[in-house]
């Protein structure tokens, strides 16, 4: 089956093109850092920024998530969730790519009642 979410890497080839080409992924999960698949073989690529693509509404989204490949991961990862979460109902909070949590306003109300009494 396929993944709903799919990693990429965009960086310029020798011949001057600047395409998107599938990131590396090992057997135990990681981005192998600087490589992807060209024509069905790993090559080396110096730099480049990740994206992840993916379908919202019938239509093709790229979102670059920078250029280190822990974070793209962990994006890949957070998209998919954010998408199984859409599909059952569930809502998600955020705000652009970074994602919002409000603990923080949570713990200072729960606080100042905790004062109170």
């Amino acid at each position: 089956m396929r993944q709903p979410v799919q990693l990429y890497i965009r960086v310029r080839l020798d011949d001057g093109s600047y395409p998107y080409l599938k990131a590396v992924i090992l057997k135990n999960g990681h981005v192998r850092h600087g490589y992807a698949v060209n024509a069905g073989r790993e090559i080396k690529v110096p730099g480049g920024t990740y994206n992840l693509r993916y379908q919202r509404d019938g239509r093709r989204v790229w979102e670059p998530v920078g250029s280190e490949p822990d974070v793209a991961l962990l994006a890949l990862r957070r998209k998919v969730r954010e998408l199984e979460d859409e599909t059952m109902g569930l809502a998600c909070s955020r705000s652009g790519h970074q994602y919002q949590s409000d603990t923080g306003s949570r713990l200072r109300r729960s606080c100042a009642r905790l004062l109170r009494l």
